[in-house]
């Protein structure tokens, strides 16, 4: 690794991955990485023209793929299909916008000082009563049981983290599922 990236890496600034999308998310989980991987991609099935691709990080381990297309409309993508992608119509200029993890010895000293301890757990609350099916077409089925789910325990009482232990879900995928949700316009939160 060259002093420009290494210096990225520890300072936190943004950082070029462009040299493949499969050897940089190997490269970000021996470091440890947390942020946005974002890039500009093109040929998408299903979509026209160019796109955004995102994948977020949390020290090194992909959490969540989707791309964005020019409209704003948001489509679930897996870290296999972008890397795919990368591979056969790439490779696509990547950067990864890192995000500031307290140091390891601060956080093992005192774990209640984490800024995701700290934040107080938003309560998601219904925009609309009853969910269309129709507007979960473009997702997988397990994506619409998720997403149908976790829009069942919506009452605007429960945490996030209250409707993951309820539904015996992981909170990363309640989380996403929430942010689907918002996008659509079919939920809000307090």
């Amino acid at each position: 690794m060259d002093i420009f990236t290494k210096d990225a890496f520890m300072n936190g600034g943004p950082i070029d991955a462009s040299v493949g999308l499969t050897f940089s998310l190997k490269l970000f989980a021996t470091y440890q990485q947390s942020g946005l991987l974002y890039g500009l991609v093109r040929s998408v099935p299903g979509i026209r023209g160019q796109c955004k691709a995102y994948i977020e990080l949390d020290k090194g381990q992909v959490i969540s793929c989707y791309l964005e297309d020019g409209k704003g409309r948001r489509y679930s993508s897996t870290r296999a299909d972008l890397c795919r992608l990368d591979e056969e119509k790439g490779p696509f200029e990547w950067s990864l916008q890192p995000q500031k993890i307290a140091a390891s010895n601060a956080t093992a000293q005192s774990p209640s000082k984490t800024p995701r301890l700290e934040q107080k757990s938003p309560v998601p609350y219904r925009i609309v009563q009853d969910l269309d099916v129709r507007q979960l077409q473009m997702y997988t089925s397990w994506q619409r049981t998720l997403l149908l789910t976790v829009f069942s325990l919506i009452d605007g009482k429960h945490t996030a983290e209250e409707i993951a232990a309820y539904a015996q879900l992981p909170s990363v995928k309640v989380e996403e599922a929430l942010h689907v949700l918002a996008l659509l316009k079919l939920i809000n939160t307090y």
